[in-house]
């Protein structure tokens, strides 16, 4: 099929198929489609597949080496070697929100358009989306290593231009969405050998922003003429059935005015915060937050697996009106980003009705885990992923856990009495039973996610269970219960100079 000349760009997904068949000769890739580029190409990705085999990055508090997906990995032909595993296109392979949306009406768009795509990946640098990849796990933030390997000698950006050269590229459209892997390209370079535009949503930045860009590109980019793209011009909004406005831009930063990246992850490449410093949340952990007074549109997906309602969820209307309830209240929580149902489970408990129950989360992960069950004959439950500021989920679990429970009141943002919520509502100051029992659902909760450890502090473990900070606080009550918990495979990572103080860490070893 002869392409034309446009070309969009976006970048890979967390989540992934697993699965796949042998590797295919003949099947189009990067490697065969510039070859003077292969043998390059193939070097710094092995450089990265060893890391993640072998280095010492930590995603979410378990080490990237660790996880199942990367122990998988071999050098197979898409490193340039011979061993045999499973492939499957990268098209398929990726179902996270901007594919589960792009892909909804046809899963085969992206190879069936008459336009250019090229994938940004951690590991693979760029892909075409028929390409035959591994499953694997790497965010391009997991360590600074994996941006210096593809920005080194602006080679990822030399690789584009080669494409664009080849091809004969008249436009290209960045659909990155994330900033840590639209920084991957000098796009000054790019701009000036190929007219390029910008696209952002007004709504969501960041992954929050996906399933906006995925939208846009299945509704307004890949199914239309070269010409009605050139026609497109920067400044004129693009306004999605769904997902609201699109701003359309000749730079590669949002607009004044809409959502921007409000944290940058927390092993992210300094060399990344090139240009315009972006502003850090004007929340800190310990300042005191309320529910808001109303429900707020946030996005809820779970990619293209089975959910418990028996289909894929991309928007709050594929719910039940009952779980619509339970998700809008959550939303009032104000560091809420949105919400992922992840693994189903075919077995799980009889509920009355639908319910959300969540475990404290762990510090500084932006991530706060719970599950899903039903009523009736659904009997089965779901993991839910709630994404929260990061640094804000213990506050974030006070509220939600209030919210979920109806304990929640909304409040001005200056009331006094804005401390974070506890979950449960205490007449008396903080015991060691309590929190004790609160260090043992954090365990639990990690122990059934299937970590291999649980970093716990102490300033964090006090505020899930109220009382810190606060001039009633029980900090030394809280740091003996956590060491009387240790045992002789757990370590103490760090303490304050007296021994008890809010940055105790324990790491706990899993199982217990």
């Amino acid at each position: 099929m002869e392409k034309t000349g446009i070309l969009l760009i976006t970048i890979c997904s967390n989540n992934k198929r697993q699965g796949g068949s042998p590797f295919v000769k003949g099947e189009p890739s990067i490697l065969t489609t510039l070859p003077e580029h292969a043998s390059d190409t193939i070097n710094k990705r092995r450089a990265i597949m060893r890391f993640l085999k072998e280095g010492d990055a930590v995603r979410d508090g378990v080490e990237v080496s660790r996880m199942q997906l990367n122990s998988r990995l071999k050098l197979g032909p898409d490193f340039g070697g011979h061993e045999s595993t499973l492939f499957m296109p990268a098209h398929q392979r990726y179902i996270g929100r901007f594919f589960a949306e792009v892909g909804s009406n046809n899963p085969n768009i992206l190879v069936e358009t008459v336009h250019h795509v090229l994938i940004l990946s951690g590991l693979y640098g760029i892909l075409l989306p028929e390409e035959q990849i591994q499953a694997y796990s790497c965010h391009v933030y997991d360590h600074p290593q994996v941006s210096e390997t593809w920005k080194d000698s602006s080679f990822l950006t030399s690789l584009v231009l080669a494409y664009i050269n080849k091809n004969a590229i008249k436009r290209v459209l960045d659909l990155t969405g994330q900033d840590a892997y639209r920084r991957l390209l000098d796009w000054d370079r790019v701009a000036r050998k190929v007219n390029t535009i910008h696209f952002f949503s007004d709504q969501y930045a960041g992954p929050a922003a996906l399933p906006s860009l995925g939208e846009l590109a299945r509704t307004r980019l890949l199914s239309k003429t070269e010409k009605d793209i050139l026609d497109i011009e920067p400044g004129a909004p693009i306004y999605l059935d769904d997902h609201g406005m699109i701003a359309v831009t000749e730079l590669p930063t949002a607009p004044d005015g809409m959502p921007k990246e409000s944290f940058a992850p927390a092993q992210q490449n300094p060399e990344q915060a090139e240009g315009p410093k972006e502003k850090k949340s004007a929340r800190s952990a310990d300042e005191p937050a309320a529910p808001l007074g109303h429900a707020r549109d946030i996005p809820i997906t779970s990619g293209e697996h089975n959910t418990i309602f028996g289909k894929r969820i991309s928007a709050i209307n594929d719910l039940p009106i009952e779980v619509q309830d339970i998700i809008r209240q959550i939303s009032r929580c104000p560091d809420v980003l949105e919400i992922f149902l992840g693994q189903f489970f075919g077995q799980g408990a009889h509920r009355r009705a639908f319910e959300i129950t969540i475990a404290s989360p762990q510090p500084d992960s932006g991530h706060i885990f719970g599950r899903l069950e039903g009523p009736g004959a659904i009997g089965r439950k779901q993991k839910v992923d709630i994404r929260v500021t990061k640094g804000r989920e213990a506050v974030s679990y006070a509220i939600i856990s209030n919210l979920l429970t109806g304990n929640a009141e909304a409040r001005p943002a200056n009331d006094p009495r804005n401390e974070p919520i506890s979950p449960v509502k205490k007449s008396a100051a903080t015991s060691a039973e309590d929190l004790e029992r609160a260090l043992q659902r954090l365990l639990a909760a990690a122990q059934e996610e299937g970590k291999p450890f649980l970093d716990v502090v102490a300033g964090d473990l006090h505020r899930t269970v109220g009382g810190y900070p606060g001039p009633d606080h029980r900090m030394p009550i809280c740091c003996d219960v956590m060491r009387k918990t240790m045992k002789p495979s757990d370590e103490a990572l760090s303490s304050p100079p007296k021994g008890k103080g809010a940055s105790l860490r324990i790491r706990y070893n899993l199982p217990r």
